[in-house]
């Protein structure tokens, strides 16, 4: 005898349902609130509303729920203690490590959240890859140098929380890549990688992180490069700036900053050439603060060069996944 009892609901089926129009909601209060920098008339506020939205986007990425209405760069304004509360939600699962990206600039309360693409993974994998590869051939060939023993036992980093000493609250960064010692502080080298239209960011990164680590992060390098856009046109133009932490001292006080030593390379241009001349070059002691190389005596500097055939090759690798990337 067949049951008379009704087949029970999928209850996953109802929560994506009641997820979805959950994050439709608040997308659509977020278009209202954007331009809004306090309390609305109807009672919402815009911080709060932000770091729902960010939480309900990244719950629905861990869900498989990709048809997200908001693009893949996006900036909140987001107070102090809604950014606390949305750090511990970030940081409670490792999942997002890689899937997720972010940075929080104290002084503007500016949260940005930024969805890692497959080709913008590859080109990162790619990167830290060709690092780690020089660091390993260095050690190989001075393996009982001071030297060969620092390059050894550099390491990737994960987020990085960059607080001065007149900071309140940390400054959470979630770079490309971060290399550095496990006994700094902070990584020594950081690479950004961004699309064209956000490369003013850059600078505003470099600040970040040079300035405000004390000049302990040593250099960032911000790779500006495009992947095909919904249409699937691209400019295949790919550039690279480099910042280096630089300190000078006036009236008996030092400061650092972030000095741009080398501005708008193009290591591939428009057709997709690459230019030969172009070189990303590295020292060794960029890896660490000055203090951690002074543990390692007597330390003779290397150079690390990345070719624009390698960057080029690497973007190339890339972009074979622009028609599998949602």
């Amino acid at each position: 005898m067949e049951s008379q009892h009704s087949e029970p609901a999928d209850t996953n089926d109802g929560h994506r349902r009641n997820f979805g129009e959950a994050r439709r909601q608040l997308a659509a209060a977020m278009i209202r609130l954007s331009k809004m920098p306090k309390t609305t008339p109807d009672g919402l506020d815009p911080d709060f509303v932000a770091s729902r939205l960010v939480s309900l986007e990244i719950d629905a990425r861990k869900h498989g729920q990709v048809d997200s209405p908001l693009p893949p760069w996006l900036v909140f304004h987001l107070g102090h203690m809604y950014f606390r509360s949305l750090d511990i939600h970030l940081q409670a699962d490792d999942h997002w490590t890689d899937e997720v990206r972010c940075d929080y600039f104290e002084s503007s309360q500016q949260f940005v959240l930024r969805w890692n693409s497959k080709p913008r993974e590859v080109l990162r994998t790619e990167l830290r890859s060709s690092l780690h590869a020089h660091l390993r051939s260095l050690h190989g060939h001075w393996p009982d140098t001071a030297a060969g023993r620092f390059a050894q036992e550099n390491r990737y980093c994960g987020y990085v929380a960059v607080k001065s000493v007149s900071d309140i609250f940390s400054k959470r960064h979630d770079p490309d890549i971060a290399l550095g010692h496990p006994s700094a502080r902070y990584p020594g080298v950081i690479i950004e990688v961004v699309g064209s239209e956000k490369g003013n960011a850059l600078e505003q990164h470099a600040n970040e992180y040079l300035w405000h680590s004390g000049g302990q992060i040593r250099v960032m390098v911000g790779i500006k490069t495009e992947f095909s856009d919904e249409k699937g046109n691209k400019n295949k133009k790919a550039t690279f700036c480099v910042w280096k932490s630089q300190s000078t001292t006036q009236d008996g006080k030092q400061s650092v900053h972030a000095a741009c030593t080398v501005s708008e390379v193009m290591f591939r241009n428009e057709e997709g050439v690459p230019n030969l001349d172009a070189e990303l070059r590295f020292s060794l002691s960029d890896f660490a603060a000055p203090a951690v190389i002074k543990g390692f005596d007597p330390f003779i500097d290397h150079t690390i060069p990345i070719t624009a055939g390698e960057l080029c090759a690497y973007l190339k690798k890339a972009e074979k996944f622009e028609t599998t990337t949602d």
